[in-house]
């Protein structure tokens, strides 16, 4: 099999699998296009005293999807931070602030869905931090 033909099996495995995580028993209540994301992110309860792992399934301009490691209960307050690569040297972060309004219990050891409405964005661009040049040693003689 050429690349082309490699390629598109790789995209037609990774819209199964996509599918997969979507069968539900929820009826589909957006009324937003979504974005299909794979992303490590960082969830924040309102008071900010508990701070969880997650990984976003998808999102859209109200929404996001995420699975996380613990039970929200429904109408409680979030934050989901996400980030661009550190690879990038512009870092980009945007927190999304919202009301849960879907909580999908975890099966069989998998992680807990969450889906937020989200009712607020902020977006920080952190600048890359300059180098600092050690100073050489000056020798007197």
């Amino acid at each position: 099999m050429g690349f082309a033909g490699a390629s598109a099996v790789q995209a037609v495995n990774r819209s199964e699998r996509r599918g997969a995580l979507m069968m539900g028993v929820q009826p589909d209540q957006r009324n937003a296009s979504r974005c299909f994301v794979t992303a490590a992110t960082k969830v924040r309860t309102q008071a900010g005293c508990e701070e969880h792992v997650g990984l976003v399934r998808d999102l859209s301009g109200n929404g996001i999807f995420v699975y996380s490691d613990f039970t929200p209960e429904c109408g409680s307050r979030l934050e989901v931070i996400l980030r661009t690569s550190k690879m990038n040297p512009r870092h980009v972060s945007i927190a999304c602030r919202g009301k849960v309004v879907r909580v999908e219990p975890s099966t069989s050891g998998a992680a807990v869905g969450i889906a937020l409405a989200v009712d607020e964005y902020e977006f920080c661009i952190q600048n890359p931090r300059p180098q600092l040049k050690a100073a050489s040693p000056s020798v007197h003689v």
